[in-house]
């Protein structure tokens, strides 16, 4: 265990991170969502619009807890409704609050997707840290070259929390390089950041653990690992299960750290086999809850979980019990099905792996309806169309981007003692575990890789700006 040098001069993220550069950064954060400021409107999903309408559920929830602790009455139906879809089912509350008190601002519907794209490029800043005066030009025009040419500024344009997966993966490249040049005021700016990434989706757990996990080790490995370097790997991930099971305790008296999730991962097994067999063989046997519904309800992950025909059609207290249920019926699925369940596993995360694109983007006409909802009127094939061209621009990027980083790393020594290589291998490896958490565990969907991969050409420009040729004066 190594013991965090003492710095004797300012750290070379304090001028990244001083009221200076962050304002400097926020305007360069609503520059980079310049999609969504040509047509005056975020790219939302279907999902936008309930995480929105969560977020309105959640603040007349919210006032008429306030106007309880003060005496008066409550409204009438101002608490959450557990027999609407939102309080049967809900994603992420964190980013459904942020989706709604954002619209609030002057940013409007913006609001939510300007935010986290400052959040994103406060990590990108930190892991780039301090550039000299004499490749500020450079500096500018590669930073230009991925605000155009990379998928980053599309999903900085989408009312979805999936760029906020890409500060998880970058405090982890964080973690494994800089963190020691930081210091303690900058660490917990980075670490507020990562606990925002990880509550705003459910999934960004599994993935901060994957993704941490792969840089302590490799701390470990390399002799560098350090207590403070354990406690902001581990602590990020700590308050986010703790800040998730209050939301479910203050809104549903539950302290589950996924309050009202849907049942994802029985859907997958439902749709791989390995659930749908068991439950076909042994209704009979354990009277399992979903077992009242199985015969109508479709086996596909989509089907299950988002048409009328699935799980919307079970009671509150019937998709409570499916929830509960849910461990013990995967367990004993995979005792009796291991080898179909793994390999179902393994194929979907390889499929997710080289999945890219745009599938679930859309423009649309956002507005607000007359009870302060969201409505949306989606374009998505004239977007996907749009989107298709995009794509193939994109992944030809990423890959010029992953030749110059292996050639970079090879015929530059500078590089390599920049730690390169390890920011490289904790990068695939989130990466990975990325594919494996949102393919293999839920369904393979394009946008998952796509929302991240853009690092990879952001590292190739931080590279070669610390290589002999970004070095040197012009």
């Amino acid at each position: 265990m190594s013991r965090k040098p003492r710095l004797s001069h300012p750290s070379p993220t304090d001028e990244i991170f001083s009221l200076k550069y962050a304002g400097v950064l926020f305007l360069f954060s609503i520059l980079l969502c310049w999609p969504m400021l040509i047509v005056s409107t975020p790219l939302v999903f279907y999902d936008s619009v309930s995480y929105f309408g969560q977020g309105l559920q959640i603040a007349e929830f919210a006032e008429a807890q306030l106007v309880k602790i003060f005496g008066s009455e409550v409204a009438a139906g101002a608490a959450i409704d557990e027999n609407a879809s939102g309080g049967r089912a809900l994603r992420s509350v964190p980013y459904a609050m942020m989706a709604y008190f954002g619209s609030l601002t002057p940013l409007g519907f913006a609001g939510a997707a300007i935010l986290q794209t400052y959040l994103v490029v406060l990590m990108v800043a930190a892991l780039v840290g301090r550039i000299p005066a004499q490749q500020r030009v450079r500096a500018f025009g590669l930073a230009a070259g991925c605000c155009f040419l990379t998928s980053l500024p599309w999903f900085a344009s989408y009312l979805m929390p999936d760029l906020l997966a890409a500060a998880i993966v970058l405090y982890a490249a964080l973690l494994v390089s800089r963190f020691d040049e930081m210091s303690l005021p900058q660490q917990l700016v980075a670490a507020v950041i990562m606990v925002i990434a990880i509550v705003c989706h459910y999934g960004h757990v599994l993935l901060a653990v994957g993704s941490v996990g792969a840089a302590l080790g490799l701390r470990l490995v390399l002799w560098r690992l350090s207590g403070r370097a354990v406690v902001f790997g581990l602590a990020p991930i700590v308050a986010a299960l703790i800040a998730n099971a209050l939301f479910g305790l203050l809104a549903f008296d539950s302290t589950s750290v996924a309050p009202k999730r849907l049942p994802v991962l029985l859907a997958r097994s439902l749709e791989d086999g390995p659930a749908r067999w068991h439950l076909q063989e042994h209704c009979g046997t354990y009277q399992y809850e979903i077992c009242q519904i199985l015969g109508e309800i479709p086996d596909t992950v989509s089907g299950l979980l988002f048409e009328d025909s699935g799980l919307r059609k079970a009671t509150a207290e019937q998709l409570d019990k499916v929830r509960a249920e849910e461990p013990v019926i995967l367990m004993r699925s995979f005792m009796e099905y291991p080898v179909d369940q793994v390999w179902s596993m393994v194929g979907n995360s390889v499929d997710q792996l080289v999945s890219f694109g745009y599938e679930d983007f859309a423009w649309a006409e956002v507005s607000r309806g007359p009870d302060g909802e969201m409505v949306a009127q989606f374009d998505f094939e004239n977007s996907r169309q749009m989107f298709i061209g995009l794509n193939v621009v994109h992944v030809a990027i990423v890959a010029l981007a992953a030749l110059a980083i292996a050639y970079l790393i090879i015929t530059d020594a500078g590089v390599r003692r920049s730690k390169a290589i390890e920011i490289v291998l904790v990068v695939l490896a989130a990466i990975v575990v990325n594919a494996v958490i949102f393919g293999g565990l839920s369904e393979p969907a394009d946008r998952y890789q796509t929302r991240i991969v853009w690092i990879i050409p952001v590292l190739a420009c931080l590279f070669w700006l610390r290589s002999r040729r970004g070095r040197a004066i012009s």
